[in-house]
């Protein structure tokens, strides 16, 4: 992985940073592990499901030579999903289908903010000596999709509901520096998508 010696900076953490400084070399090292397990219950007598267990580590090593978690070490990831269909119609061609996912999953890890660097900078300054050695907290999410499906003989239609982030979970967004009273808040928003959407198949 490329890293900037004597530093704790490494790539294979880069996310929303357009810029930075020093010489980029090819002498970094990443590592992840862990165990996946899944249950599952395929279609039958109408309904079925999905359960999948994650725990991993993700480790990287930076130009300082110390290993560390990545930013998206989360640890754990736990997903569950469940549907239901009923045939409907005269001829029971017609489809109503209903599903929902839930999600439940360690969050990301980040530096700890230099508060003392942060308000003489009047920026958001991190204390990259100890890089992601801090983590957000456990994310839980849902989502849920309706639909109903029309088969004929040439062609299928069909018109559905999808939600994303049903409960409205904020994610974290970062950290931004409250200018008027000196301080470094975490910023939160919740990405809640409702879309309807109609298809055809022939």
């Amino acid at each position: 992985m490329p890293i900037i010696l004597d530093s704790s900076f490494s790539l294979i953490n880069q996310q929303n940073d357009w810029f930075f400084n020093g010489k980029l070399l090819n002498e970094g090292k990443g590592r992840n592990y862990g165990l996946d397990i899944t249950f599952e219950k395929y279609l039958s007598q109408g309904y079925y499901y999905l359960a999948t267990v994650s725990l991993f580590n993700s480790q990287y090593l930076g130009g300082d030579n110390i290993w560390r978690s990545t930013r998206y070490n989360r640890n754990f990831a736990i997903n569950f999903l469940i549907g239901k269909e009923w045939m409907l119609g005269k001829n029971q061609n017609h489809v109503l289908s209903l599903n929902t996912r839930l999600s439940y999953q360690g969050g990301d890890h980040y530096s700890p903010i230099n508060l003392s660097q942060s308000i003489a900078n009047q920026g958001v300054v991190f204390d990259e000596r100890k890089a992601f050695s801090q983590q957000y907290s456990p994310a839980f999410t849902s989502h849920f999709t309706a639909s109903y499906k029309i088969n004929k003989r040439k062609t299928a239609h069909e018109i559905a509901l999808k939600i994303i982030n049903l409960t409205q979970y904020k994610e974290n967004m970062g950290f931004r520096y409250n200018y008027q009273i000196q301080t470094v808040d975490l910023n939160r928003e919740a990405t809640f998508i409702p879309n309807i959407s109609y298809k055809i198949e022939f």
